[in-house]
């Protein structure tokens, strides 16, 4: 598995859609990459289908038959637990974003719910963790309008909430520029604003994701949904 850009087009003809995919190319660099050199195994399952490569026996072995509709976290989950080896491929694989949020709510739905039903603790207690974020939000919305805070919240856990924020949106930076640079004749100024906008609509996003990441846990999707990138 390599890291994936999600610039081969359509590039920032829709910056909401474009600044979405940005956790993903995170999730490249931290959460897929690095236990794959560590330990040369993902964490849980966590692969994603569009740039892996697996051998033939391999594949054959631990097969596709499967009505999970997170297949290829399915995979990784049942090949880790079959004792296969993972390696990283130091290479840039380009792909588009969907075309539209419908797609990309119906995306998110499906894999939140693909992975929810493998039953993986570790894996629901991460999507779990969305609760968190929302209560969070609301906090803030709490204190912004009402003057007050409904509940005590301890100072480690401000901090650490601090902490994540600022690390969230310095990979979606970095990610950002990483991604610009690679698309190339992006001039210095309009890389500039780019970055304004991923502070911003960043945030946002991550509370849509949140939002249908719930929405999936309650009521997931019958059927694999198609998504449009063309």
């Amino acid at each position: 598995m390599g890291t994936i850009f999600y610039n081969s087009k359509g590039h920032w003809e829709n910056s909401f859609l474009t600044v979405g995919e940005l956790s993903r190319i995170t999730q490249d660099f931290g959460r897929f990459r690095l236990p794959f050199k560590l330990h040369a195994r993902p964490t849980l399952g966590w692969v994603h289908g569009s740039f892996i490569l697996v051998k033939g026996e391999i594949e054959h072995a631990v097969g596709w038959d499967t009505d999970c509709l997170a297949e290829d976290f399915w995979f990784g989950l049942r090949a880790a637990n079959k004792g296969y080896k993972f390696g990283w491929l130091e290479a840039i694989a380009r792909e588009q974003p969907p075309r539209s949020i419908r797609d990309v709510c119906a995306q998110r739905r499906r894999w939140c719910a693909g992975i929810w039903s493998t039953g993986e603790p570790l894996a629901r207690l991460s999507y779990a963790a969305c609760f968190v974020y929302f209560a969070g939000i609301g906090h803030v919305l709490w204190v912004v309008f009402l003057k007050e805070t409904p509940i005590a919240i301890p100072r480690w856990l401000f901090v650490w909430g601090i902490l994540h924020c600022a690390e969230s949106l310095w990979s979606a930076i970095t990610s950002t520029v990483a991604q610009d640079y690679d698309a190339g004749n992006i001039p210095l100024s309009t890389m500039v604003w780019h970055v304004i906008l991923t502070f911003f609509l960043s945030p946002i996003f991550g509370l849509m994701e949140c939002a249908v990441i719930i929405h999936a846990i309650f009521h997931p999707p019958k059927r694999f949904h198609v998504v449009k990138k063309v």
